[in-house]
């Protein structure tokens, strides 16, 4: 019975994240249908200097705090919260006014800062809470969570586009994106407060935040590193082509990235807790097991899910009506072959996070940028349409071999 109530909440929780996912990839074709191509190449940019933004302002401090939280017992629970709150605060003082370059360099128009820093401290926090809810052993909660911030909107945004043509515009899809993220955050505090019941303040520990800073900052390099990959792709494109092609680019990054999406909701998100938590106390057999899992689901869901988004992308891209979508499908295919290696990457990833690879990472990510620049310089005299989708297969072919050699030589580093 209690293994029948896993597989069923597993299968509610991969059929809520698929909705979530599945929405987040028709608004990319509602849009494409809605706007023209410029507005689309515009949004794709913003899009792109948020997520990086989000990983800026948390300063990847949650690598830290929930690495805490899974080897802690539920007393201290908000010992944790607390301070990894306080550590939020002080990160947020300092580099949110940092994200004012985007606007300063013109990367983005400055008719876009009330909408931008409203959905970063939006998506930062609601990413927060469906992270925390995770490593609580809440995935159920979590994929909820995740279906109010990038689910639900879209399913009221697009109808209201469809029969109010004055509303089709970036304005729109921007109020409507801050109210589907700020619900997502109050109903994820409401049920963090209930899950955690004993609540107690208690006198700050500035070492165990200092600590925090170090791991966190250790982190933020690294990820920052490899999630610029996915940020000045976009700016490249633009550089290299034009709004059009960006708009192309954003559609078919957007359709390779929802596997990755969908791999981390349904197999990342359930077993990587379970192997921090085997590492960490020292079950190691549990351990091997997990990450055998997620090797084996991980490559079966991303090779499947490529081929089905490959087959059927003529067919879905005829119906946004644009042609212009419909001529590069050569591109789409290799940026769904580094989708598929970027999937299956995270599985050495995350066997380094277990055993405290913290540096390891972060020199690999950062070297990634190398291969990257490297890869686009050679590739933009060869392919100038697919230099930079290329640059992002090369690259993420060897975060993830180096990984996974880093991974099977060590046994620990903690």
């Amino acid at each position: 019975m209690h293994q029948n109530k896993i597989h069923l909440i597993r299968f509610y929780n991969v059929l809520l994240r698929a909705i979530a996912m599945g929405s987040r990839f028709i608004l990319v074709f509602g849009l494409a249908y809605f706007l023209d191509p410029g507005k689309l190449g515009e949004y794709g940019l913003i899009v792109a200097s948020l997520g990086f933004s989000v990983l800026i302002i948390g300063g990847d401090y949650f690598t830290y705090s929930h690495r805490e939280l899974m080897s802690s017992k539920k007393e201290r629970w908000s010992f944790i919260f607390q301070h990894n709150t306080i550590a939020l605060l002080m990160l947020y003082l300092i580099l949110l006014p940092l994200q004012l370059g985007y606007f300063y360099y013109g990367l983005l128009s400055w008719s876009l800062i009330g909408w931008f820093f409203t959905l970063l401290i939006i998506e930062h926090l609601a990413l927060e809470m469906n992270r925390l809810l995770i490593v609580m052993r809440e995935p159920l909660l979590s994929s909820f969570v995740l279906l109010i911030r990038a689910g639900v909107w879209v399913w009221a945004l697009l109808p209201w586009m469809w029969f109010d043509p004055s509303s089709r515009n970036l304005d729109e899809v921007f109020f409507f994106w801050s109210m589907g993220g700020a619900s997502a955050v109050l109903f994820a505090l409401w049920i963090i407060k209930k899950k955690v019941r004993i609540w107690m303040w208690s006198g700050i520990d500035w070492g165990w935040i200092r600590k925090g800073f170090g791991v966190g900052g250790l982190f933020l390099i690294s990820t920052l590193s490899f999630k610029a990959l996915t940020t000045v792709d976009r700016y490249f494109v633009e550089y290299f082509m034009n709004t059009e092609l960006l708009a192309v680019y954003v559609v078919y990054i957007g359709m390779a990235m929802s596997i990755y999406s969908f791999v981390d909701s349904a197999v990342t998100s359930f077993l990587y807790p379970r192997a921090v938590s085997a590492w960490r106390t020292s079950e190691f057999d549990e351990f091997y097991k997990v990450m055998r899992e997620l090797w084996v689901t991980s490559i079966m869901c991303s090779v499947s899910l490529a081929f089905i988004v490959g087959i059927s992308a003529p067919w879905i891209l005829g119906l946004v009506g644009k042609e212009i979508y419909l001529e590069h499908l050569d591109m789409l295919w290799v940026l769904l072959l580094a989708a598929i290696v970027y999937s299956i990457g995270l599985v050495p990833h995350y066997g380094l996070y277990s055993k405290g690879g913290d540096k390891e990472i972060m020199a690999i990510h950062l070297s990634s940028l190398l291969v990257f620049f490297g890869s686009i310089g050679v590739m933009a005299k060869l392919w100038v349409e697919g230099a930079v989708a290329v640059g992002l297969l090369l690259s993420f072919c060897w975060v993830g071999g180096a990984k996974l050699m880093i991974y099977r030589g060590i046994k620990s580093v903690i």
